[in-house]
């Protein structure tokens, strides 16, 4: 474990964290792959031993942020659009309203972790021995190195309303988008027994153990070394025929999404002129308009309040589950 006793966002942190190089990775990878040999990890350093070609010889680092992008348990990335920061295809995300907050909250919220914990932490950079690419941005380690803290500051723009992951965590749980990052923390510091997951909201907080879980994070160190030979070979982590058909896909679906806004137009000049027309049907070029009565939708909360039906007694009557699909444009 290496360790650097930084703020996190000084010029020094963000320049720590976006460079790494060969030099530095390839010795600690020989290293590695001596006593823990690994396929992936010797496909890692053949490609570093024959070159690669990044700017100035300094590689990606991957960060236990990136770990829940790359477990797909993300809210905000996917393994491929992290892949397309990474490489220099998109931007990175600006300062939101929300990161500003925990941003601006942070300080005391560690300070109100230590009053209930009795834990004494300090925010430091760790870096992982065994892979110098992996390193995580703490937000408290405690003196004797066994206890990690992640603090979380949710945001919501009306104080009166919990946030969602805040709620999670007064009912006992930790979000699952954000346990890889807890888990991605703990790698880099094998020395920490566990993490306590610290929420903090209005200045109340909830704080929840999480035990290091080596059979876990062995799963998830997989699928980051996985995703960091895609950088170094420029490969996304998609196939090419998945990337051929999204990208169909998405030029006719903002080709649809251009002409619905032409039609939307056209459709209220039509329906204008029609209800002047006081016709029941109305022809013209390839149209026929017309009107019918509709009946009123029926509100079934009240009938069944009023026949005395309990929200038990409904879910009797439902169907078996199904599966259904979801697409959403990314840009």
């Amino acid at each position: 474990m290496l360790l650097f006793d930084l703020e996190q966002r000084s010029p020094e942190w963000l320049q720590w964290r976006k460079i790494c190089s060969r030099d530095e990775v390839i010795p600690a990878l020989e290293q590695t792959f001596q006593s823990k040999p690994t396929a992936i990890v010797e496909k890692i350093l053949t490609v570093l031993k024959k070159g690669v070609d990044w700017p100035n010889n300094q590689l990606p680092v991957i960060t236990a942020t990136d770990w829940p992008a790359i477990d797909g348990t993300s809210k905000w990335d996917t393994a491929y659009s992290l892949f397309r920061k990474k490489v220099g295809l998109d931007k990175p995300q600006k300062q939101n309203v929300a990161m500003s907050h925990g941003t601006r909250t942070e300080d005391e919220a560690r300070l109100a972790y230590e009053s209930e914990s009795g834990v004494v932490v300090t925010p430091v950079c760790a870096q992982s021995d065994d892979y110098p690419f992996i390193r995580a941005s703490l937000d408290g380690l405690s003196f004797c190195g066994s206890i990690l803290a992640e603090i979380k500051c949710p945001y919501t723009p009306n104080p009166e309303n919990t946030p969602a992951s805040h709620q999670q965590a007064l009912s006992g749980h930790i979000p699952a988008n954000y346990i890889p990052q807890v888990v991605g923390q703990q790698f880099c510091v094998p020395e920490a027994e566990m993490t306590h997951y610290w929420s903090y909201f209005n200045r109340g907080g909830v704080m929840l153990p999480f035990q290091r879980n080596n059979l876990y994070q062995d799963v998830l160190l997989d699928a980051v070394l996985e995703f960091y030979w895609g950088l170094l070979t420029k490969t996304p982590p998609v196939s090419e025929e998945w990337l051929v058909a999204t990208t169909a896909l998405s030029r006719i679906k903002n080709a649809i999404n251009a002409l619905e806004v032409v039609e939307k137009h056209h459709r209220e000049q039509v329906m204008a002129l029609f209800k002047v027309s006081k016709k029941a049907k109305l022809e013209g070029e390839g149209l026929v308009v017309s009107r019918y009565p509709k009946k009123g939708t029926v509100d079934k909360d009240n009938l069944y309040r009023s026949f005395g039906i309990s929200p038990e007694q409904v879910e009797i009557f439902r169907g078996p589950p199904s599966e259904e699909f979801k697409i959403t444009p990314t840009r």
